[in-house]
């Protein structure tokens, strides 16, 4: 046994509370081991200084007063609870914080919606090659010049449109 396992066993061994081996052990440790032995008669000349001592006799309704003033104090979350036992409490409040909670759970689901097809998109062009990702290109701007030629037509439509009532007035 090593110095540290008997310092860990020496209140133990004081005790006479360890088996036949261990405190064997202990004994031969504190034998042959000049610096185990020293704090073995500390730790006994301590606990000989606290027998000394009077006894404190504790007054009969301690526990009793302990327990009541426990039963008084109050979680730190309680307050928290309380408000919002209120606020649902409040039939005014209500329709607020349940349209409140419809929009913040829809606004959450339409997040992970837009998240994970992001994310889907993401993947998809990683796997496009050069010759792909110049296809892609062409489509996109396709479609924008399909915009641009109804933008053309709608303002088209405005001039004609503006003359119409020129010619009739």
């Amino acid at each position: 046994m090593d110095c540290k396992d008997t310092r860990n066993f020496l209140s133990l061994y004081m005790e006479d509370a360890l088996d036949e081996t261990a405190r064997e052990q202990v004994a031969a440790h504190l034998a042959c081991c000049a610096g185990c032995r020293r704090e073995a008669e500390i730790l006994l000349k301590s606990w000989e200084m606290l027998g000394e001592l009077d006894e404190i006799e504790p007054n009969p309704f301690y526990v009793s007063r302990f327990y009541a003033r426990l039963a008084q104090q109050r979680p730190w979350h309680a307050p928290w609870v309380d408000a919002i036992r209120s606020l649902f409490a409040s039939r005014r409040l209500l329709p607020a914080l349940t349209a409140l909670c419809l929009v913040a759970v829809i606004g959450i689901g339409v997040l992970q919606v837009q998240l994970k097809n992001h994310e889907q998109e993401r993947l998809a062009l990683a796997h496009l090659d050069g010759q792909d990702m110049e296809l892609l290109e062409w489509f996109e701007l396709a479609e924008n010049l399909e915009l641009i030629h109804e933008i053309d037509f709608l303002c088209d439509l405005e001039i004609i449109q503006a003359l119409d009532a020129v010619e009739t007035s």
